[in-house]
């Protein structure tokens, strides 16, 4: 009985390393892929005759970001003519007939 509880140890520590080794393995493919990827992507480029663009990464924090809020947004906006519509509610929807 003690036998099999021995032998049961190791086969689970066993797995443990086999699992992980192929994680790790899985792993270092999805990087070397991810690399090879960039690589031909860039080349192509070159290829092509258009330099890739440069990939810029800003870290705001969460108070000072301001989703939403453009360059253009944040000029006054141009006065012009204003207009007056008549606008009326409309209070009964009939349902469309069409499918």
């Amino acid at each position: 009985m003690k036998l099999f509880a021995v032998v049961d140890r190791l086969l689970l520590g066993v797995l443990r390393v086999a699992r992980a080794l192929l994680g790790l393995a899985l792993f270092g493919g999805a990087m070397l892929l991810a690399v090879v990827l960039a690589l031909c992507v860039l080349f192509w480029a070159l290829l092509r005759g258009r330099r890739p663009g440069a990939v810029r990464a800003v870290w705001r924090h969460a108070t000072t970001h301001r989703p939403f809020q453009h360059a253009a947004s944040r000029r006054p906006p141009e006065t012009g003519d204003v207009v007056d519509v008549a606008a009326r509610e409309v209070t009964s929807i009939r349902p469309s007939q069409g499918g």
